[in-house]
């Protein structure tokens, strides 16, 4: 989509390219060129969108285990719209602002939607459509993108044109995100004093409700920003770091992988 205009005496011409995970850095490249006339890899990004898609990991898991370094807004978007309760899922976990934003988001269910509004729109002559050809894997998998969007001036110097789209296999782009376990002790009370264990157990139920994230910026605004300090005070209450269903460096390995493979071609 071309975006054509001024504004404020400024030639704020936009290209917008759609669907940019199913196509090559040579699809990319070739469409820029069907439009713009000059050097395309002088051309300023504007915007771009770096992903990894996890596989049979949920994103309730990332809810109970993530947290979001330097950002100042969390919010999340699912069924619910105030805090999680137990065995409730949560499709989607956003941290920042727009348009530097990180999503965790449930991809299955993003493509079940536009499946369904595919098959309503589909002529009835047409062969009917199946997910799986059209998607590649089967409504019933697990499938968690982790999505950095970089925008409005925020982007990485190794990122500023498209002729340096050719980084992007290079960087972090998911370095704000922490994991933690969440693989909860439960200390018996004949090991603590009574009060302590009892105020232990209710910081415990406070983080396995409202994730890592959530539970640390709540306890710094009732606590003073005393949080660390009361987290290493009850660290046997709190998630250990012995059980994880993925690591960060795993995230970053398969987000490098994908890039690699979509580069070369």
């Amino acid at each position: 989509m071309l975006h054509y205009g001024k504004r404020r005496g400024e030639q704020t011409h936009k290209l917008e390219l759609f669907e940019t995970g199913k196509k090559t850095h040579s699809d990319l490249a070739s469409l820029i060129e069907c439009v713009v006339e000059g050097d395309s890899e002088r051309l300023e990004v504007m915007r771009i969108d770096l992903c990894a898609d996890i596989p049979d990991v949920s994103v309730s898991w990332f809810h109970a285990h993530a947290r979001f370094r330097y950002k100042h807004r969390e919010r999340r978007i699912g069924r619910l719209t105030s805090d999680v309760i137990c065995r409730t899922a949560i499709e989607t976990l956003t941290a920042g602002a727009r348009p530097n934003v990180i999503r965790i988001y449930d991809k299955i269910n993003e493509e079940k939607s536009r499946f369904r509004k595919a098959c309503r729109k589909q002529s009835r002559d047409a062969d009917p459509l199946e997910f799986e050809r059209e998607y590649g894997h089967k409504e019933t998998d697990m499938l968690t993108r982790i999505e950095r969007q970089y925008g409005g001036g925020r982007l990485r110097e190794s990122l500023r044109t498209f002729g340096m789209i050719g980084n992007a296999a290079e960087i972090d782009p998911f370095e704000t995100i922490e994991l933690v376990s969440n693989q909860f002790r439960i200390p018996r009370v004949e090991d603590h004093e009574f009060g302590e264990w009892l105020k232990g157990m209710r910081l415990r139920d406070e983080a396995q409700a409202r994730g890592m994230h959530n539970f640390r910026r709540w306890l710094n605004k009732y606590s003073n920003g005393d949080a660390a300090r009361m987290m290493r005070t009850y660290a046997a209450f709190m998630p250990g770091s012995d059980t994880r269903a993925i690591e960060r460096a795993d995230i970053v390995r398969i987000y490098q992988e994908s890039t690699i493979r979509q580069l070369a071609a």
